[in-house]
């Protein structure tokens, strides 16, 4: 198991898992970003941080499912900004 805090999970080298709770708590300052707060998301970096995988999953069951529509846009973009970050601060 990775390292972890209450939003994300280092699951390893390069995977950030945000939880659904994170979601609803970016959703306050994205209120119209059209996130669900009830499905968690998974971001894969190559080895240079740059971002090479989203996949999302039901929040209650963990089963994979489909990218929610009006998912992408600029507020998926700073969400998977601020799991780099995170991803980042725990390399170090």
């Amino acid at each position: 198991m990775g390292t972890a805090d209450y939003d994300f999970v280092l699951v390893n080298d390069g995977v950030v898992l945000v939880t659904s709770g994170a979601i609803a708590r970016f959703k306050r300052q994205w209120p119209c970003s059209g996130l669900p707060d009830d499905m968690g998301v998974i971001f894969t970096y190559d080895h240079r941080g740059n971002l090479c995988g989203i996949d999302w999953f039901d929040a209650e069951t963990g089963v994979d499912v489909r990218e929610p529509e009006n998912a992408e846009g600029p507020a998926l973009v700073a969400l998977s900004q601020d799991a780099q970050t995170f991803m980042q601060g725990v390399a170090i």
